[in-house]
């Protein structure tokens, strides 16, 4: 059994879960159809819930937010101003600042295994 195996079905028509702890879904990428096997955060997941968070948008929070190591405190002078005022205006859950620290609390929820690119020649998948 090779590592995709492990993760997904391939035969019939769409990937389908191999194991418990897999989630497979279909997305729509640049007009081409990619299955997309992960595994979930549960605790996370029940993390955000609980603070009223479910995804982050905006991709200048996001960008700030990987910069920094999760629960781990930082010190909010090695950040630029702008990210500063991003970390700090962040909705509750996604970092704490206190002491002049940082700490970034917001993780990844899912966790990509594996991409399958369904296309009819090479070029367009």
């Amino acid at each position: 059994m090779n590592g995709a195996q492990a993760l997904v079905w391939l035969s019939g028509r769409v990937p389908r879960p191999a194991r418990d702890d897999v989630h497979v879904t279909g997305v729509r990428v640049l007009d081409t159809l990619a299955w997309i096997a992960f595994r979930r955060d549960q605790g996370e997941i029940d993390r955000r819930a609980a603070n009223g968070l479910g995804a982050v948008p905006g991709w200048d929070l996001l960008d700030t937010l990987m910069d920094l190591p999760a629960g781990l405190p930082v010190p909010l002078a090695a950040l630029t101003r702008p990210a500063r005022r991003r970390v700090i205006r962040a909705p509750a859950g996604v970092a704490r600042v206190a002491a002049g620290q940082v700490t970034r609390d917001l993780v990844p929820a899912a966790f990509p295994l594996l991409a399958v690119v369904s296309a009819g020649d090479w070029r367009t998948g």
